[in-house]
């Protein structure tokens, strides 16, 4: 659902975007759709195009299409090969990808992994309005496979890195930050700890004032941090 609306930052399940900046005739990604909650929502409310990619089968085959959502069985990666895609939780049905190796991967399937830039390609979309990214931890082959044309063509991506849930991805957030920095991509971290909620705005398609920049980045966060903190103690 939205969870945010009356600002210019709307945020639904759990990830924000710069709604200004997408009408009718935007073409979206939700990638780790799962359902596809966060495509569908934001279409019906939008009307904008959207493309919802998801590895796992079971929930991908789950994903209704619409005039405004096509779905994509694919696991965004780093490589143009199958993948070998590992449930992790069964009561919720979400997976990673895991290195054949790694001897611990429960459920497995082998899915078709698709990079970035590769999926642009098959979609045929030379600039894309949104990307909502939630894959994971493959979000860090996803980037260094990414080139920096292909990120630039990306007019906002709302995205929640994995550092919560792995310490080992910790230093690769960082260095991701500091290349989207140096792109010249405006960063706003909306979570207090980790990067759970990270939103990048390319300057190169989306203007923000100043002002605007300076109130996403210091004042947004924390107020919204103090309503989810008044929302768990009103639950109590």
């Amino acid at each position: 659902m939205l969870e945010y609306k009356n600002t210019d930052l709307w945020s639904a399940y759990g990830h924000t975007f710069y709604a200004p900046a997408l009408n009718q005739n935007s073409i979206a990604l939700d990638l780790g759709a799962s359902s596809a909650l966060f495509g569908h929502e934001v279409a019906d409310e939008i009307g904008c195009q959207f493309h919802a990619v998801e590895a796992l089968p079971e929930n991908h085959e789950r994903i209704k299409e619409s005039d405004l959502l096509k779905k994509h069985h694919f696991a965004i990666c780093g490589d143009n090969k199958p993948q070998n895609f590992s449930v992790v939780n069964d009561e919720d049905r979400w997976g990673l990808i895991r290195e054949a190796s790694d001897s611990n991967q429960g459920d497995s399937v082998e899915v078709p992994g698709i990079t970035l830039k590769r999926f642009f390609d098959h979609i045929g979309a030379d600039v894309i309005d949104l990307a909502k990214i939630d894959i994971e931890g493959a979000e860090i082959a996803m980037f260094d496979s990414t080139d920096d044309q292909t990120l630039q063509s990306i007019k906002q991506i709302s995205i929640e890195f994995h550092d919560f849930m792995d310490p080992k991805l910790i230093e690769p957030v960082q260095r991701i930050l500091k290349r989207m920095d140096d792109l010249g991509f405006h960063t706003f971290v909306f979570t207090r700890h980790f990067h759970g909620d990270v939103l990048f705005v390319n300057p190169a398609h989306i203007k923000l004032s100043a002002a605007q920049v300076f109130t996403f980045k210091h004042i947004t966060k924390n107020l919204r941090g103090l309503q989810r903190i008044f929302a768990r103690g009103s639950l109590k």
